[in-house]
Formats: C-alpha cells, sequence, structure tokens
C-alpha cells in the first residue's frame, strides 16, 4: 500500500471512529464491528455539498438531489464538467495488490 493511501484509510479510519464515538478526543474506545461498519456505509453514502469538496478529495461522485439520474465521476473544473451538481460522496478505491 502506497504512503498516500495508508494515509487516506488512517484518515477514513478516524472519521469512522469520530462518528461512531461522537467527537474526535482521541481517546481509545470500545465498538462492536457492526458499528464500524455501519459508520463506514455512512460516511460513504452521505451527500456532502459542493462547498465541502477539495482538490485532495480528487475524483468523486457527484450528484444532484433529489438523485434521478447516475453520478457524474470527476473533478469541478473538468473539461466535461455538467456544472449543476450540488453534493458528492467519496469514489471508494478497492484494496488489493498495488499497481507495477
Amino acid at each position: 500500500m502506497t504512503d498516500a493511501r495508508q494515509r487516506e484509510v488512517g484518515e477514513l479510519a478516524w472519521r469512522v471512529v469520530e462518528r461512531v464515538r461522537g467527537d474526535d478526543s482521541g481517546q481509545a474506545i470500545s465498538v462492536t464491528l457492526a458499528e464500524v461498519l455501519a459508520a463506514y456505509i455512512t460516511e460513504l453514502t452521505s451527500p456532502r455539498p459542493l462547498a465541502d469538496w477539495h482538490e485532495g478529495d480528487g475524483a468523486v461522485l457527484w450528484w444532484r438531489l433529489p438523485v434521478r439520474e447516475p453520478p457524474y465521476v470527476g473533478r469541478p473544473g473538468d473539461r466535461n464538467w455538467p456544472d449543476y451538481h450540488t453534493h458528492w460522496t467519496p469514489f471508494p478505491m478497492p484494496f488489493g495488490p498495488e499497481a507495477k
């Protein structure tokens, strides 16, 4: 796993812990796997407003609410950006062997 991917996974893990815990104190916690999975799914599927996106988020899934069409995949400013999407969700990347 690349350093960038490790950082991304680590940041996601802390967001999941914060969601389960309800705070960002970083103290030791005890949660069930079901709670962690539910928080992870919520993190990946909760629409975020356009204003919350920044270049570091990279290509994501863009939605116009209410959802009536498939998402646009990319970034604002792309040549083919439709300019009417208002929310986004992360684009989950699979784990596995690194590309060579």
